[in-house]
Formats: C-alpha cells, sequence, structure tokens
C-alpha cells in the first residue's frame, strides 16, 4: 500500500468535515467524498472493459469497501460507469469544495486552495489505480483526463478563487494533468520554463519493460556463468554429458542450450506487450534461431569428437596387440633328432621360452596402452574444453545480447505505434549526464537552471538531474512529484531524495526557515511533518531524555545517579571538598548545556515537543523552567553536600580519637621494649609482666588500626 496516497485520501475526506452541519448534506462530507472516488477509480476500471484483481484490492484498500468482483461489476453497470454518461454529473463532493473554498476565500484570501486540493487529490488517485496492473491502456489514459479536465471547467466557471483564470492555469499548477499537450506528453514547470515531457506513468512503464530485458538478459548471462563453473569443477566428461549422449541412453542432446532457450521463453511473457504476440520474442528471434542452430552443431561436434576418442582407442589398442604378439617367437633353433627323450626336452624348454615372451609381451601391451590412452584422453580432453570455452561461451553471449537487442527493438516498435512516446523517441542519458556534469559553481543560478532545463530534455527520466537540483536548493513540488511518479513503482529515487533533503537539513538545525525553504516541495503535510520529526529527533529525544530525568531529579530521586552521572562527581572525597558555589556552578552548567535557546524556542514553537508535559512545569520559557530545575536540584544536592560534609566531619574526629589512642599505645609499647631490653637474666617475673603488657599494647594497635580501615567515607 503507498501510504502517501492513503493519507492524502484521508487528508481530502476531512477538509470539509468542519463544515458539514453549516452546509446542510443530507450526509456526511466524508461518505459524499467517498462515493465519488469509487463512482470515479471504477469508471476508469471500466474503460479498458475489465476489472482486474488488483483493482478490486485497491478499492478494498484505499476506500475501506470490502466489495466482491461482481458485486463491482454490478455497480458499474447500474450506474452506467461504463459509458460517459458519468461525465454529464458533476460530482456532489466537488460541488462542497467548491461552496466551502468559496466561502473561505471570501473571508481570507490566503486560505488553503481546496479546489487545487480536490483535483490533485483525483489526479493521483487515477494515475496510480490505472497502474495498478501494471498495464496501462489508453482508454484509461483518456477517460482520466476526461474526468480531471471537466472538474476543472467547472472549478473554472464556479470558484471564486479562480473567477479570472483559465482552466488551463490550474492543469499547469498541477503537474502531469494537461490537455494541451500532445497525447503521451505533459507539461512540467521549471523556474518559469515551461516544457512538454514524457507522461510520468509511461516513462514508469517504458522503465520497467527495459529493467524486465534487462534482468531476463542478466539471468541468462549468469546461467552461462554457473555452467562455466560446473564445467570445470566436474571436468571435462560433464562437458561431453551437457552437450552430447549416446541416442539409446539419452535423448535430451543439448541441455546446456536447452537451459537458455526455455529461460527465454519463460521470460518472453514479461516482455512481451500485451497485445502482442510472444513468439515473436522468443521463438521468432534470431538470437532464438540462432541458440538452437548452435546447439546443433554442439551436438554434432561432441558426438564427433567422442567418436573419434573411441575409434582412436580401438585403433590403438590393436596397435599395441600386433606390436606385442611379434614378440612371442619361440625357440630361435630347431632340433633334428630321433629320440623320443630328446623331443621331449626340445618341447620342454620350448614351452618355458614361448611362457616368458608371452610374460612380456603382456607388459609391453599394458605399456602401450596406457601410453596411448594418456595422449588420446588429452587431446580428447582439450578438444572437449575447446567446444565448451572457445566455441559455446562466446557464441551463446553473442546470441543473448543479440536476443536483449532484438527483444528492445521490438518493444519499442510496438509500443511506440500503440501510443506511447517514450519508447519512440531518442532520450540519451549520456548527453544529459555530460550536460550535468558541465555546471560549475561558479556559473549563475539562472545559468545553472538553463543547463538543468537541458539536460531533462536530453532525458526527463535521469535520476541524477534530480539529485543535482535537490544539492542546488531548487527543487520544487511539480519537479518532484513528476520524478516521485515515474519512478512509483522502483522507491529507489524517491528515498534516495528523501534521505539526501533529511541529511542536508541536519546540518543546519538552528536555522528552521532554511529547512523550512528546502522541504517546501513537499506538498504533503503528513509527510513533511514526519521529515521535521527526523530532522529533529535528536534535539527532541534529548530534551525528553534529559528534561524528563530533570522532573525526576527534581523530586530527590536518584541524585545520587544524578551526581555520578550527570555531574560527573563519581569519588565522595572529591563532593566533599566542593564548596557550594562549586556544586550550583557545576549544576547550571549542565542544565543550560542540555540545549540552546535557540533549539528550545524551534522544537516548542514548531511543535516537536510538548515542553509542559514533559518538564511538568506550567510555563514554555527557557529561563524560568531551567532556573525552575536549577532551584529545586540545587537544593538538594546542597543538602546532600551538608549531610556528606557532616559526615566525613564525624569520621574525621573519629580518626582523630584513634590516632590519639595509637600514639599513646606506641608510646608505651616503645617505654616496655626498653624496658625488656634494661632486664638481667634472672628477673624472669618482671620480663613476664612486661612481656604481657607489651602484647597488650599490640593488641590495642591492631584494634586500632581495624577500626581506621573502617572508618572510610561513603555515599549516603
Amino acid at each position: 500500500m503507498n501510504y502517501d496516497l492513503k493519507n492524502m485520501i484521508e487528508c481530502a475526506m476531512r477538509a470539509c468535515e468542519s463544515f458539514d452541519e453549516k452546509i446542510g448534506l443530507p450526509m456526511p462530507s466524508r461518505q459524499i467524498m467517498k462515493v465519488d472516488m469509487l463512482n470515479f477509480i471504477l469508471y476508469l476500471a471500466a474503460a479498458d472493459n475489465t476489472l482486474a484483481p488488483e483493482e478490486v484490492d485497491f478499492v478494498r484498500d484505499y476506500l475501506d469497501l470490502d466489495a466482491s468482483p461482481s458485486d463491482l461489476s454490478k455497480f458499474i453497470v447500474d450506474h452506467n460507469l461504463h459509458t460517459d454518461d458519468y461525465l454529464k454529473d458533476t460530482p456532489l463532493s466537488l460541488n462542497i469544495f467548491v461552496r466551502v473554498d468559496n466561502e473561505m476565500y471570501r473571508a481570507n484570501p490566503d486560505s488553503p486552495d481546496l479546489c487545487s486540493l480536490y483535483v490533485r487529490t483525483f489526479e493521483i488517485l487515477g494515475k496510480y489505480f490505472i497502474n495498478i496492473d501494471n498495464n496501462v491502456e489508453k482508454s484509461e489514459t483518456s477517460s482520466l483526463n476526461a474526468a480531471l479536465h471537466k472538474m476543472l471547467i467547472y472549478i473554472d466557471v464556479n470558484s471564486s478563487r479562480y473567477l479570472h483564470t483559465k482552466a488551463d492555469t490550474i492543469l499547469e499548477n498541477n503537474n502531469d494533468v494537461s490537455v494541451s499537450v500532445d497525447v503521451g506528453m505533459e507539461k512540467l514547470n521549471l523556474w518559469g520554463r515551461e516544457i512538454a515531457v514524457p507522461e510520468a506513468d509511461l516513462v514508469n512503464e517504458y522503465l520497467e519493460t527495459m529493467k524486465d530485458i534487462q534482468d531476463c538478459y542478466q539471468l541468462l548471462d549468469g546461467i552461462i556463468k554457473k555452467q562455466v563453473t560446473e564445467s570445470k569443477k566436474e571436468g571435462y566428461n560433464f562437458i561431453q554429458v551437457k552437450f552430447y549422449f549416446d541416442i539409446y541412453s539419452y535423448t535430451d542432446n543439448g541441455q546446456y542450450i536447452n537451459h537458455l532457450l526455455s529461460v527465454i521463453e519463460e521470460d518472453s511473457y514479461d516482455v512481451c506487450p500485451t497485445g502482442d504476440t510472444r513468439e515473436k520474442y522468443c521463438e521468432w528471434t534470431q538470437a532464438y534461431k540462432g541458440l538452437t542452430e548452435l546447439k546443433r552443431i554442439l551436438v554434432r561436434e561432441a558426438q564427433q569428437l567422442n567418436d573419434a576418442h573411441e575409434s582412436a582407442m580401438e585403433s590403438g589398442c590393436a596397435e599395441a596387440y600386433r606390436q606385442a604378439a611379434s614378440q612371442i617367437t619361440g625357440m630361435r633353433y630347431g632340433i633334428i633328432t630321433n629320440s623320443a627323450v630328446d623331443l621331449l626336452a626340445y618341447n620342454a624348454i620350448s614351452n618355458l621360452t614361448l611362457r616368458s615372451q608371452a610374460k612380456k609381451a603382456d607388459e609391453q601391451y599394458s605399456k602401450m596402452v596406457s601410453s596411448m590412452a594418456k595422449r588420446n584422453i588429452g587431446i580428447y580432453r582439450s578438444n572437449l574444453e575447446s567446444l565448451m570455452y572457445e566455441q559455446y561461451v562466446p557464441a551463446a553471449r553473442n546470441a543473448i545480447k543479440l536476443w536483449a537487442n532484438e527483444v528492445t527493438e521490438k518493444v519499442c516498435e510496438y509500443k511506440a505505434n500503440h501510443g506511447n512516446s517514450v519508447f519512440g523517441d531518442a532520450y540519451n542519458i549520456d548527453e544529459s549526464i555530460a550536460i550535468i556534469n558541465t555546471i560549475q559553481s561558479r556559473d549563475s543560478e539562472e545559468s545553472k537552471k538553463d543547463k538543468l532545463v537541458e539536460a531533462i530534455k536530453k532525458c526527463p527520466y535521469n535520476d541524477e538531474i534530480y539529485y543535482k537540483i535537490l544539492d542546488m536548493g531548487l527543487m520544487t513540488s511539480e519537479i518532484y512529484d513528476y520524478a516521485k511518479r515515474y519512478s512509483f513503482l522502483r522507491t529507489d529515487l524517491e528515498k534516495n531524495i528523501e534521505q539526501k533533503i533529511i541529511k542536508k537539513c541536519k546540518t543546519r538545525l538552528a536555522d528552521i526557515d532554511f529547512i523550512k525553504t528546502h522541504l517546501g516541495f513537499i506538498n504533503d503535510y503528513a509527510k513533511r511533518q514526519r521529515f521535521l520529526n527526523e530532522i529533529y529527533a535528536l534535539p527532541i529525544g534529548k530534551v525528553k531524555e534529559k528534561y524528563g530525568a530533570l522532573k525526576e531529579y527534581s523530586s530527590g530521586k536518584n541524585i545520587l545517579g544524578f551526581l555520578k552521572c550527570n555531574l560527573g562527581i563519581s569519588k565522595e572525597e572529591n563532593f566533599v571538598s566542593m564548596s557550594k558555589e562549586q556544586v550550583s556552578q557545576k549544576l547550571k552548567e549542565y542544565i543550560n548545556l542540555i540545549i540552546d535557546r535557540k533549539m528550545w524556542y524551534i522544537l516548542i514553537e514548531q511543535d516537536f515537543v510538548n515542553i509542559n508535559q514533559i518538564t511538568g512545569v506550567n510555563s514554555t520559557d527557557y529561563d524560568y523552567v531551567n532556573d525552575y530545575f536549577f532551584d529545586k536540584i540545587n537544593g538538594i544536592l546542597i543538602e546532600y553536600l551538608r549531610a556528606m560534609k557532616d559526615k566525613n566531619q564525624d569520621i574525621q574526629q573519629k580518626r582523630e580519637i584513634i590516632n590519639s589512642k595509637l600514639a599513646e599505645s606506641q608510646r608505651k609499647l616503645e617505654e616496655i621494649n626498653e624496658k625488656i631490653a634494661s632486664l638481667r637474666f634472672f628477673d624472669r617475673k618482671l620480663k613476664k609482666e612486661l612481656s604481657e603488657k607489651k602484647a597488650a599494647e599490640i593488641k590495642i594497635q591492631v584494634e586500632c588500626k581495624d577500626e581506621l580501615q573502617k572508618l572510610i567515607l561513603k555515599w549516603i
């Protein structure tokens, strides 16, 4: 769902609600508007004599009407929406908008233009609707223009705001709604320079068609790349399999090319224009025929290579056998004898000789066959790889390039002959970019505009033009709308424009006038507010977080966390060493640095924040709110400082007492040690008494030191 369109419809439906009672309507204006919108889009749906599922869904999504296809078809017939009778009556909602606008205009000439809002809403609604099934018929475009023109004529005659203007003026101010240019073209106002450009929806159709062809080409090229990878991984036998198998074991020869042909056949449904013959974009193309012929040649070549390999192996084995057999000759001498014993001895020797020669012959045969096989397989492998990489790949790639070019030409010819001038006009994106690149910062603004106009004339759907216009701060609602409409099926252009303007505005947060000026091309109030909230997200978040925390701290909650995290005072000793003045100064600096005065009032005046709700203070004055929190938190901090100083003083007093006790014990211990040292060997009883006193003093010192260790300043 397009939420911008949804919001625009909702805005239009609300526009006259406040006047419902005053006008005395038979039903709420919102309901009247919804009925007229339903009549309008069903009139467009009937233009091509079909009611697509997407159009039924459109009614449900954008008008919140859950009706079946049969319900809508019956509604079309019952209300004569399939004829031009629809154009005879003025929509009641238009009458209401004109009446309300007249009253508002008489009260304040600078009031919002409701008539323009009405036409613009129906225009965008109609444009989006006829594109919803990705098939815009000429009859739908004609019906849309006729309905809009009827609205404009009514406004021209009945509107006080347009009393002295022509309907054409409204058309010019509403971008692509035009009846004064050639079919398939619309007017585009470029800073007072009016030019004719292709209708945005026709441009979109062209771009989508070219993308479909490009996607198919990339898919086919990707298939070839994958085939190359597979063949290198699997080896030469795999190549043989993919080109040729013996007819008795496998009949689907030419698998590689068969895959390409099947993709072309399938994707021809996507690239073939509605109404044309699909075969014209696959079987009838020279590229398809060329691939078919290439398949025949490759199958034949692969078969011949296989046959040649097998023949070479057979003849090689036969020759190896002949040479090996010739080595079996028997004994090289004969014997003449009448003795049976001698004869038996000769036979025995002869048999041994033959067996030895046969073994050698076997070894020779194996070596010859192995060598011959290696030689033949190398030739075979080389021939198959050549067939794959040197013949198939280049020929197949040339064929799919030829297919893409053929199909592009056929599509352009068909579309141009059926009312889409974009396909027939020679727009040059490279020349358009070249003109953009000649724009220099030192050029005058008028010179820059002239060059941009020429760039658009060369190619109005060159995205880089609109980025350049945005960077130069020259974007208008009309230019933005055109760019957005020709790319509404792909979100990259609109998204990039929005991201760029948001990024640019974030560098000038303190200049709200600059930001509003640069967002001026966005007519949609809801979208503009969304952008503003995103641009100011950081200061908005900071105010909500920091002042929300100050509200909590001012009640005495988590004051220790405030000292540590916000004022950066993590050690107790550092805090108690500070004066009241130092603590107060640190607090004041922190509060004043949360946000400056200028940003404070920007956020409040633009309704980015509800400062009263955030702070709980019944004032929006910067100084008052800051002073309020300073007084509250400062009082808490000073009291906390006093308590911490009192605690620290108590600890120091206890330390002094213990240190005094420790010093006295140390004095006594030294005296005891001196007495012990002066005792004679036989003064055992006295020595024992002194040792006991010494131990007692040591115990006192240990206890004192333990108490000192415990007397450490901790946060209250």
